[in-house]
């Protein structure tokens, strides 16, 4: 039943939201600071990153990105920057879904897993964005893609895929499916982007500590993660004599270079911990 604990936060969630539709904003907010900044951090603290090198390069990159996404911060290039950032967040959630189905296997053909999991992100933002723009954090994602298909068209798509990979790989059938229904639910289901997008991001950040607890065998791997994410609250809306000491747009700033250099991280992370050959 451990496996089910990503589902029980995507419920809750859901349910709160359609119960109290005012508490969209309060929910996001607890997700960004009860689960996700604690998942970016583990990401930067877990036991095979605690090296000097490791923690240099983590700095350096963080420091690199937010140089980069201060120097863009006009108005197309926030629309470049928000939309770059959304397809890459989506690719990370597809790439740890990949990554969870295959720890502790040995299974040959990676190329049919991530075809498997990469098409399945693909198709449900098809779904999502074929028919028309949809904004992220005020601001209309570039899609390159005009389509006018029906979302019924494209979940049925999705299953069929879902069966075929499930027909060479028996065994991964809860990942698969899971991987299928998170997206369908988020971007065809629901029937306001935000909403679908949150959902999604309560289950990644979830699956991801549920992960941690699994492989660093203790809660304590929190502490670090829970320390920083303190510091950075604190930081965020701490004011010191009438004196902002970080403002808004310098938080979301630093907020986005982290999720980036979380992103990279990840990635090497899994390829590192051979846990994608």
């Amino acid at each position: 039943m451990n496996f089910l604990i990503p589902w029980y936060g995507v419920g809750l969630v859901y349910f709160l939201n359609q119960t109290f539709p005012s508490s969209f904003n309060t929910l996001f907010l607890i997700n960004i600071w009860l689960f996700s900044l604690p998942h970016t951090f583990s990401t930067f603290t877990r036991a095979d990153r605690r090296s000097i090198k490791n923690v240099t390069l983590t700095i350096g990159m963080v420091a690199v990105f937010m140089i980069a996404i201060v120097t863009i911060s006009n108005v197309s290039g926030i629309v470049f920057l928000y939309s770059m950032y959304f397809y890459w967040q989506q690719f990370h959630y597809g790439k740890q879904n990949l990554g969870l189905s295959r720890w502790r296997t040995n299974e040959a053909q990676i190329y049919l897993d991530k075809g498997f999991y990469l098409s399945i992100v693909t198709i449900s933002l098809i779904g999502l964005l074929g028919n028309g723009p949809q904004a992220f954090f005020g601001y209309v994602l570039y899609f390159p893609i005009t389509v006018t298909i029906s979302k019924l068209s494209i979940f049925s798509l999705m299953l069929g895929l879902t069966g075929i990979y499930i027909f060479f790989r028996p065994k991964q059938v809860v990942y698969a499916l899971e991987h299928t229904f998170i997206f369908s639910l988020a971007y065809l289901y629901c029937e306001h982007f935000a909403l679908g997008w949150l959902l999604l991001n309560v289950f990644h950040n979830l699956q991801y500590l549920k992960f941690m607890k699994s492989y660093e065998a203790k809660l304590s791997f929190l502490l670090a993660p829970v320390i920083l994410t303190s510091i950075l609250f604190i930081l965020q809306f701490q004011v010191i004599k009438g004196l902002i000491i970080f403002s808004l747009p310098i938080g979301l700033s630093l907020m986005m270079a982290l999720n980036f250099t979380h992103y990279t991280l990840d990635g090497l992370i899994w390829k590192g911990s051979k846990l994608i050959k």
